[in-house]
């Protein structure tokens, strides 16, 4: 693209990407206001964590509460402010992070620049499949939004400041360490020390706070009901992964083949960045952008607990592959973007079927997960096929593009 076409203004998609998002927040934040007792999402189990946290109660024994001790540390302040006034702070804390992250992404072109319109349509497609989880509190956005931030500072060679942001998802979820672990195989001696070094310090860190052998029974507390949790055998609660995908096809696989996919999903990712930053002579970026891309897709897909809300960290990969197959030499697999985005749209009306329907027809339930697995081959393609039109992933220098 031309560097007038970087530089113009927003014009009046921008300007609409805009209003609609301010009309978003605005509503959002009236629905808390006038209905956070009918419609209080999640946040009530973050609020009763640090409730429970101040008080020296247990957090995880049928609390609903899964995420480690220094979560529920963090949530003690907006439990002192109260559920509504913390559920608004939560919730745009959230909004924030995911949106301002975004912006930073594209703004440094991450993983290549788009157009101001083209910018424009982003935001505007990152709203219907990401609604729903940021009102109901869950901190998907933040951790999406943390992990992107990283990648922008690696592809910097700020490596100290990229585990910072890297070790947030992993004190808010613990299994985002996935993402850490893959760039310090980039960067082993300047990434990886100060990774594990945070970790230390966000396992450490509630002793800290509370007293000590409160904190040990905790950390039991929440290893015994994480190795008991057993999701499999219910359609209606089942994680939604590949496992969900293939019990609907009739092709139920063991928990001893499903670790064993993920970890063969996540050593082909790895080797993939190894060797775009090694061998191919790919940019920081283009690493960045398929390293966070595909680690949200794994996380998704064959991550250890994927409800429905946690597909918000897949929706900017949708988003962008969307607006960007438009325009780059695999306009081919533009369809397989579409049908992608719209199976992340489609699966909040499956939320409004019968629940007897729903049982009965799991696969209903396996529709973001289909969506992801096609979005993570339009990915696979767009990166193996070398430099986009856009630039960047053979370090050539943006070239023209249509708007």
């Amino acid at each position: 693209m031309s560097n007038s076409d970087v530089s113009s203004g927003p014009g009046r998609l921008g300007r609409t990407a805009l209003i609609v998002w301010v009309v978003v927040v605005i509503g959002l934040t009236a629905r808390l206001l006038v209905a956070h007792e009918r419609h209080p999402g999640v946040y009530p189990v973050f609020d009763r964590a640090g409730a429970h946290w101040l008080n020296g109660e247990e957090l995880f024994q049928d609390t609903g509460f899964r995420y480690p001790p220094i979560s529920a540390a963090a949530m003690v302040p907006f439990h002192l402010a109260g559920p509504l006034p913390g559920g608004l702070v939560w919730r745009w804390l959230n909004l924030a992070v995911f949106l301002g992250a975004l912006a930073a992404a594209l703004r440094f072109g991450l993983p290549d620049s788009l157009s101001p319109r083209r910018r424009a349509a982003f935001f505007l497609l990152l709203i219907p499949p990401s609604l729903s989880s940021l009102a109901n509190g869950q901190p998907n956005g933040m951790m999406i939004g943390s992990m992107v931030l990283s990648g922008i500072a690696f592809a910097r060679g700020r490596y100290r400041a990229a585990a910072l942001l890297a070790v947030f998802p992993v004190w808010l979820k613990v299994y985002p360490v996935a993402f850490g672990m893959l760039l310090g195989l980039l960067q082993p001696r300047r990434f990886l020390p100060w990774f594990v070094g945070l970790i230390a310090v966000g396992a450490g860190l509630p002793f800290l706070l509370q007293d000590p052998a409160y904190v040990a029974e905790q950390y039991g507390s929440l290893v015994s009901v994480l190795s008991v949790e057993d999701r499999t055998q219910d359609p209606l609660d089942a994680y939604r992964d590949l496992r969900l995908v293939l019990s609907s096809l009739g092709a139920p696989i063991s928990d001893g083949v499903f670790h064993a996919v993920q970890a063969l999903g996540g050593a082909l990712l790895a080797v993939a960045c190894f060797l775009g930053q090694r061998r191919w002579g790919w940019t920081p970026r283009c690493v960045m952008g398929l390293a966070v891309g595909g680690v949200s897709c794994w996380m998704t897909v064959l991550g250890p607990a994927t409800e429905k809300a946690t597909y918000i960290v897949v929706v900017p990969l949708a988003a962008w592959l969307l607006v960007a197959s438009r325009r780059d030499r695999l306009r081919g697999w533009f369809w397989w973007c579409v049908v992608g985005y719209a199976l992340l749209v489609l699966t909040h009306a499956v939320t409004r079927v019968p629940a007897d329907v729903r049982a009965a027809w799991p696969i209903l339930r396996t529709l973001p997960t289909i969506g992801t697995m096609l979005l993570a081959v339009a990915l696979a393609a767009r990166v193996s096929a070398g430099a986009p039109a856009g630039g960047g992933c053979e370090g050539s220098p943006p070239g023209p593009g249509p708007r």
